[in-house]
């Protein structure tokens, strides 16, 4: 059923409605809004690492300390920590968490990895190219994925248990989401057919 709104109010109603979307184009042998959110969700994680998007805003403080930033940050003394606290208390609508932060990035990853990467080429297609483009963009959804599977082991001023888990939490959504879809065989496969 085609959606009488494009206005929603939280990531999963977006994500499915352009699951939706993508059903609708495999008919037209053609995938321009598949692609633009392919694109969309690739700048996403570029810009706002998938760390940034799991972890309540009070604790992007602690992320920047293990991402290497200066120790002053964290003990209370920068603006930046003046700025977050600001931001941590203020109570705009905006700000609350209206679903759980990981079950977003794990429906942006399902929709990335096994709607799009592993499907794509037996989806209908007017031009080659079409699927190329898909799964170069998905290429490089998982590229910016890459630095968060790092470890985070090492002792950090501020880093609490709860970041920590969090982080690790993430790691797993991401992983599992590339064993559900079969992504380094399909990866594999892709290569191969392009060598041959």
């Amino acid at each position: 059923q085609p959606h009488r709104r494009f206005r929603h109010h939280n990531g999963l109603e977006l994500v499915a409605m352009l699951a939706d979307i993508n059903v609708h184009e495999q008919g037209a042998g053609s995938y321009p809004a598949t692609l633009a959110a392919l694109t969309l969700f690739r700048s996403l994680f570029e810009v706002c690492s998938p760390e940034r998007l799991i972890l309540p805003w009070d604790l992007h403080t602690v992320l920047s300390c293990l991402e290497g930033s200066t120790p002053s940050v964290f003990e209370g003394k920068g603006a930046q920590a003046e700025q977050t606290e600001k931001i941590s208390s203020s109570s705009s609508p905006l700000l609350t968490d209206r679903i759980p932060r990981r079950d977003l990035v794990t429906s942006i990853l399902n929709l990335v990895f096994s709607v799009c990467f592993a499907k794509c080429s037996y989806w209908p297609s007017r031009l080659a190219s079409d699927r190329l483009m898909v799964q170069l963009t998905c290429l490089k959804i998982a590229q910016s994925l890459v630095p968060t599977l790092e470890c985070f082991n090492w002792p950090c001023p501020g880093a609490t248990g709860d970041v920590v888990a969090k982080l690790r939490q993430l790691q797993h959504i991401i992983l599992a989401s590339w064993s559900e879809s079969t992504f380094i065989p399909a990866l594999l496969q892709l290569i191969s057919c392009e060598l041959w």
